[in-house]
């Protein structure tokens, strides 16, 4: 899945925190928009458009956050690379 939603010009500002993945650095979500934010350890920011916070919550928690996000966020959900 391509692009998605929202094309506002002002940047979104969600807070990440770091993780302990050889996927990624960090990760955050912006519950109000169902935005989560992985900053990801190969480069590149990206956003994932309508990913609930049990998403998040789960992918916080999984034994491999590498495997959950290839199981349940990659090919699910509209993104854009957003740095």
């Amino acid at each position: 899945m391509a692009a998605g939603p929202p094309n506002n010009k002002r940047p979104r500002v969600i807070p990440v925190r770091p993780v302990d993945s050889s996927l990624a650095h960090s990760i955050g979500h912006d519950a109000d928009a169902d935005i989560l934010r992985i900053k990801f350890k190969s480069g590149g920011t990206y956003d994932y458009f309508a990913v609930p916070a049990e998403k998040h919550a789960e992918m916080l928690k999984a034994d491999s956050l590498g495997k959950y996000f290839h199981r349940e966020i990659r090919g699910h959900h509209e993104y854009e690379r957003v740095d």
